[in-house]
């Protein structure tokens, strides 16, 4: 029988449906990094968490892919230009020039870096359940931030 240590870096292909796709990242990436489980909080982000993770977005991070990333900067950019304003989920998948599943999958992506890398439920974005979709809403002190962070962005690559 062949010991674990043995076929440590051999790689085997599974077919994962790709709706499933990030809960198998997900998972991979809990059983390599076991010192990040535990507790994960839902509550407010702090301006230093918030410039943090704006920067895996707007920068990449293995969590978001380049196609994903776009949908959820211009989630970002749609409700920090509308501060406690809702907006819908097709305006935002639509404005990214996404579909609906590929959308819903972008977004998967989000939520694995939050959780991943922030230890917590909840993103800068409110999620509301609206008359057959999606609402989306970012507090004004987080549109604020993501402004700072798009200037700093832009800043940076000039």
């Amino acid at each position: 029988m062949t010991k674990v240590a043995e076929v440590k870096d051999e790689m085997v292909l599974i077919p994962v449906p790709v709706r499933h796709y990030w809960l198998v990242m997900e998972a991979l990436h809990k059983a390599e990094h076991p010192e990040n489980q535990g507790v994960l909080e839902d509550k407010p982000w702090t301006k230093e968490e918030f410039l943090r993770l704006s920067g895996l977005i707007l920068n990449g991070t293995s969590f978001i892919s380049p196609e994903s990333r776009v949908t959820i900067v211009k989630l970002f950019d749609m409700t920090a230009a509308n501060p406690e304003g809702a907006v819908r989920f097709k305006e935002v998948w639509t404005n990214a020039g996404r579909s609906f599943g590929a959308a819903r999958l972008d977004f998967g992506g989000l939520t694995s870096l939050v959780k991943s890398v922030f230890h917590r439920t909840n993103w800068p974005v409110a999620v509301k359940r609206g008359k057959g979709t999606m609402l989306y809403q970012m507090r004004a002190e987080y549109a604020a931030w993501w402004k700072e962070a798009r200037r700093d962005s832009s800043a940076e690559t000039e």
